[in-house]
């Protein structure tokens, strides 16, 4: 179908969560958001409890489109407090700074030395090969130090499997590129360098992301709370929820996981149905602090080494300073785990409200006034070595019957809250074109 549609199309978007939202914002009236829960948002929520502001989910807004930076500071009326990166790795009982492709002068010297041999080797490589998997891709990037020190470590604590099963495709756009001179300057002569796909962001100066999620909300002609997709029924192009609503449609936008969509569609073909199964994912527990006292450095830290359950910890008093009461600090700790093997969550709590005393990051349990806790079944998605196939085949379907997909788990890929809105900006301007 092509050409420019003159009349309006009537356009359901499964999802109130960012992308779904700015889909919509685009589309107007033309366009019902159909929400399973009674916020919008989708992950973009907050909770406050006790003074503290308490995100489900860490969300920091960085930018490369001024359109994208305009659009928020315009929907949050400018509530918006601006910073730069402060972000370190604890490795080797010590703190250093992040990137630590650039940063290594925190640790000891021989892990420093072995760090700069195996960066130095893979710039000096004459022939480039091309890579058979992540763990691959991360050696032919970085060398045997800076892998062993950090990438390996950590991308096994965040992918729960070996990285020889995952490719490199959309594992890698999010992680800064590595130079043996920016190392030199940033190791060996402690200089500042800013580099990275975020050194700069900003968060809302009040009611956490949600404050966002709302303020889009507001703009949007028609959203139905409290409806989950239960069918979609490609032969009357009928949508029908869990509470008896219908409604027919003649484009569909899903951000949805791509799995559940699947799913729910009655007359999908067993290929497709089979290739929405071996999808994979990480889920993710993570354990919100309020707690009495002062803020530890930095906005965020990672922990590569297993000996620690966690694998980043992020510090929401320093995205905003209303984010706690006065001389407290809020605290997001997060872990993840494969779907398909659930821990006891009771005993990872305690495990990981441990590991912070012993580094520090807590002083004593008695300071502690909030613990929530959040489950994130999808946090992740894995591109494992059927992920091209399986996703190429679910994608020619949806295609060639109008559902348009989009988000980070509509579309099944990696994205940021700036990419999210832009994918619902495309979404939005094919359907009025009428592609």
């Amino acid at each position: 179908m092509g050409g420019t549609r003159s009349k309006k199309e009537s356009v359901v978007v499964i999802g109130a969560g960012i992308t779904g939202m700015s889909c919509a914002i685009k589309l107007g009236k033309s366009a019902i958001v159909l929400e399973r829960t009674d916020l919008p948002g989708g992950l973009c929520k907050t909770d406050i409890v006790k003074g503290f502001v308490l995100d489900h989910v860490i969300h920091l807004v960085h930018w490369r489109n001024e359109e994208v930076r305009t659009f928020i500071e315009k929907a949050l009326e400018h509530n918006v407090n601006y910073f730069n990166r402060e972000a370190y790795v604890y490795a080797h009982n010590s703190l250093g700074k992040y990137p630590i492709q650039i940063y290594v002068d925190a640790y000891p010297k021989e892990v420093q030395w072995k760090c700069f041999e195996g960066l130095l080797d893979v710039t000096l490589q004459k022939e480039e090969t091309t890579a058979q998997n992540y763990r691959e891709w991360l050696l032919s990037k970085f060398g045997l130090g800076l892998c062993e020190l950090f990438f390996f470590p950590y991308n096994e604590k965040q992918w729960m499997r070996p990285l020889e099963d995952i490719i490199p495709a959309g594992t890698t756009k999010f992680t800064p590129k590595a130079s043996i001179k920016e190392f030199v300057r940033g190791t060996f002569l402690h200089e500042d360098i800013i580099t990275g796909y975020n050194p700069r962001f900003f968060y809302p100066l009040t009611g956490g992301i949600e404050s966002l999620s709302k303020a889009m909300a507001e703009k949007i002609e028609s959203i139905s709370y409290n409806e989950e997709v239960e069918e979609i029924t490609l032969s009357t192009r009928t949508v029908k929820t869990k509470q008896g609503k219908k409604i027919n449609f003649d484009y569909l936008v899903s951000t949805i996981p791509l799995p559940k969509l699947i799913q729910a569609i009655t007359d999908a073909p067993s290929k497709v149905k089979t290739a929405a199964t071996k999808l994979s994912n990480i889920s993710e527990f993570s354990l919100n602090f309020g707690i009495k006292g002062k803020p530890p450095p930095g906005q965020w830290t990672y922990f590569p080494e297993k000996k620690y359950t966690f694998s980043r910890l992020s510090v929401g008093s320093r995205f905003s300073p209303n984010m706690a009461p006065k001389g407290c600090y809020s605290l997001w700790v997060e872990t993840f785990f494969d779907p398909k093997n659930k821990p006891n969550f009771v005993e990872l709590k305690e495990k990981i409200t441990n590991q912070l005393i012993e580094i520090g990051y807590i002083k004593n349990k008695k300071d502690i006034m909030v613990c929530q806790e959040v489950i994130m079944p999808f946090a992740y998605v894995v591109y494992d070595k059927e992920y091209e196939e399986n996703v190429k085949i679910i994608q020619d379907f949806l295609q060639a019957n109008r559902i348009k997909i989009a988000g980070r788990f509509g579309e099944w890929k990696y994205t940021s809250i700036e990419e999210s809105i832009l994918d619902g900006w495309r979404i939005a301007k094919e359907i009025q074109e009428g592609k």
